[in-house]
């Protein structure tokens, strides 16, 4: 499924496996090269998504099971790197060929992703960048953040939200790991309503902003 498309960049998203997370595909059009972002099953319709395309990288958002499935598939097919956070890495299958700490550039042709350290729905979440684009994985959804097993994790998530993703424009388009696009501009609103309520010291699992 098209997601945009401009004379430089074409975005196509994947829903894949039980849980429908997001495969996208980030393509240069000038060059014919392309970047995967996460590989949560079903191998081979991520392997002709990219069919006549040089592949760059596949880069893991983070290293939940319903986001890695088809790694080992993907590497044997297409030979290409996988990169992930450095706290993400282990959980890999069969580990990572570049570890990240988030700051760095991953090129696809003509185009030059941000890598942003996004921790909180898990320690070495990450976010790439590129214009207006954010990849958040399970980061930021429609209504709500990530979904967070601690009271603790979910203050972190919080703090990447205002201090990392929020600081970002209100056109940028948000791709999450599951689900439908958003904007920051929409979500800001809601998280800003959100903060303005007294918060449960103990609250985490999945919350929305409503």
């Amino acid at each position: 499924m098209e997601l945009y498309r401009d004379p430089e960049i074409r975005i196509e998203c994947l829903p894949l496996g039980g849980h429908e997370s997001n495969c996208y595909l980030l393509f240069c059009l000038r060059t014919r090269e392309v970047v995967i972002i996460d590989a949560p099953d079903e191998g081979e319709k991520i392997a002709e998504g990219v069919r006549g395309a040089a592949v760059r990288a596949l880069v893991i958002t983070h290293s939940h099971g319903d986001h890695v499935g088809a790694v080992e598939e993907l590497r044997s097919r297409l030979k290409m790197p996988v990169v992930a956070h450095i706290k993400e890495a282990e959980d890999v299958p069969s580990g990572v060929d570049f570890a990240l700490v988030g700051g760095e550039t991953i090129r696809c042709g003509q185009l030059t992703l941000e890598v942003m350290a996004t921790p909180g729905h898990t320690p070495g979440s990450i976010s790439l960048r590129l214009g207006r684009h954010l990849f958040g994985g399970d980061t930021l959804f429609p209504n709500g953040p990530g979904y967070t097993r601690t009271p603790a994790s979910f203050r972190r998530l919080i703090a990447t939200l205002r201090r990392r993703i929020f600081t970002l424009p209100d056109d940028t388009i948000v791709y999450p790991g599951h689900g439908a696009t958003t904007t920051l501009g929409q979500e800001r609103k809601l998280f800003n309503r959100f903060l303005s309520r007294p918060l449960d010291a103990n609250i985490c699992g999945d919350v929305l902003w409503m």
